[in-house]
């Protein structure tokens, strides 16, 4: 939806919004990560609801989904202050963080470029203005980067194009000749049907997974053929 500049009167989007603002837990100042019925169903071991498991994914997705919030909804209404709520906090939580979950850098990160056409009002709300919070997501993505080679592929190893999608990234100057030796990794791990494998499995539900599996194949060739054609390594 933001690929197509979607206007907050869609439907979609209103239900999107709907949905965030009924969902809200205003004690905890974020959304639930994993909710209880998901036992019920194949899934993901890392899915699976316990009792205080949303430790383990602290702003994995909130922080992303309160700047969508603020994106799609009035300002000054229930949903963009829900929005400016669940912000204040998780920059907070971001500030003290000594590392992060790559995941979750990635839902900061789009935190990050949601608010930089808010930047003014972001700068007067928030205890950090918006590129002292840039600066620290791009320090822990740096950090999180897998930076032997050796390694990528491998489970949910981060590589430098998990953090840096795009020449212009600063992120991309940073990492160096890494954005190189990545874009040839994805070059030369192409199968002969013009995708990839995914790097993980569940451990369990077998024929569910293989489903999923598919699935994740289909995000990743999106993902990076917009990488490849982005850092001119796609003739189209």
């Amino acid at each position: 939806m933001m690929d197509i500049e979607a206007k907050p009167e869609l439907n979609v989007v209103q239900k999107l919004v709907n949905y965030l603002e009924l969902t809200y837990m205003p004690d905890k100042k974020l959304w639930q990560s994993v909710v209880p019925s998901n036992n019920e169903y194949p899934h993901a071991p890392w899915w699976h609801w316990t009792e205080g498991v949303q430790e383990n994914w602290a702003y994995n997705p909130s922080a992303e989904l309160a700047g969508f919030l603020l994106h799609w909804s009035p300002p000054g209404n229930s949903a963009s202050e829900i929005g400016w709520e669940t912000i204040k906090n998780a920059v907070v939580y971001l500030m003290e963080a000594d590392k992060m979950d790559r995941h979750e850098i990635n839902n900061f990160q789009q935190l990050v470029k949601l608010m930089s056409k808010q930047e003014t009002e972001f700068d007067s709300r928030i205890n950090y203005p918006l590129k002292q919070t840039a600066e620290k997501v791009n320090a822990l993505a740096y950090k999180a980067a897998g930076k032997n080679k050796g390694k990528w592929g491998l489970g949910y190893t981060a590589t430098p194009l998990d953090f840096a999608e795009h020449p212009e990234d600063s992120l991309s100057m940073k990492f160096g000749t890494l954005i190189d030796d990545n874009l040839d990794f994805y070059i030369e791990q192409i199968s002969n049907e013009g995708i990839w494998d995914i790097s993980w499995s569940w451990g369990q539900f077998d024929n569910e997974f293989q489903i999923a599996r598919n699935y994740w194949k289909g995000i990743i060739a999106v993902k990076r053929y917009k990488i490849l054609h982005s850092f001119g390594r796609l003739e189209v």
